[in-house]
């Protein structure tokens, strides 16, 4: 591929808009397609128990696929890509930062007050660079709604989850959605927030599936739990 140097190895630089190094690495990670019985099995083995609800299964199994999925790829690439943990409860400019391993997820809470001021789901350290990850399988454009995935590419939401890390890490960081399959044909609508979010140098990796074929997958994933229980 053209974005490869010999040895299978992407090319580096200084990650921006354009960097084929992480365009590369999201064609990459958009061929990981981890099964359900695989996300199964690894949420399982971490947390002992499936989320009670649907909705909670659908939520917390979506970034936990993610997050496998990108593990995967630090396993091909480990030598420049990796999963980024922090060692210890961090301060940094406004924010403290945390995590609750195994969970990728970094939260923050302002300095001054203690208040929460958000997380990522999970930020990918590429040659140096970090590279927040955000999986959303929520509805496109649920009128009303202020956490849909159109509202929530907005510049100013995008800026809430930039700023925190570029004070983390002392540079400003890249950002890849993780959206379902079906909404990929938006980007070449001009007027809408995911054409937009691409043409500011955002990236996108598809979801292995719709949203509401994950729905019903989560939904399984959790009833076949419950039965495994009342059979033992």
């Amino acid at each position: 591929m053209k974005n490869k140097e010999e040895g299978g190895r992407p090319t580096s630089g200084n990650l921006t808009p354009k960097t084929p190094a992480l365009d590369f690495l999201c064609e990459e990670l958009s061929a990981i397609q981890p099964t359900p019985e695989e996300l199964q099995e690894v949420f399982l083995a971490e947390h002992h128990a499936m989320p009670t609800t649907s909705n909670l299964a659908a939520w917390l199994l979506s970034e936990r696929h993610t997050q496998l999925r990108i593990e995967r790829l630090c396993k091909q690439y480990n030598q420049f890509v990796s999963v980024f943990y922090l060692k210890q409860t961090t301060t940094a400019g406004e924010y403290v930062f945390f995590q609750h391993p195994p969970r990728a997820n970094i939260l923050f809470r302002k300095r001054k007050n203690g208040k929460s001021a958000g997380e990522v789901d999970l930020v990918m350290m590429v040659e140096g660079c970090p590279v927040i990850v955000e999986t959303d399988l929520s509805q496109y454009n649920n009128s009303g709604r202020l956490n849909d995935i159109a509202e929530m590419l907005r510049p100013e939401k995008i800026e809430k989850k930039k700023r925190p890390m570029q004070q983390l890490f002392g540079k400003p960081p890249e950002i890849i959605y993780v959206i379902p399959s079906d909404y990929l044909g938006k980007i070449r609508i001009p007027e809408s927030n995911l054409h937009k979010f691409v043409q500011n140098g955002g990236h996108i990796v598809p979801f292995y599936t719709t949203r509401e074929q994950w729905r019903r997958d989560a939904e399984s994933m959790v009833a076949q739990q419950r039965l495994y229980a009342v059979a033992v």
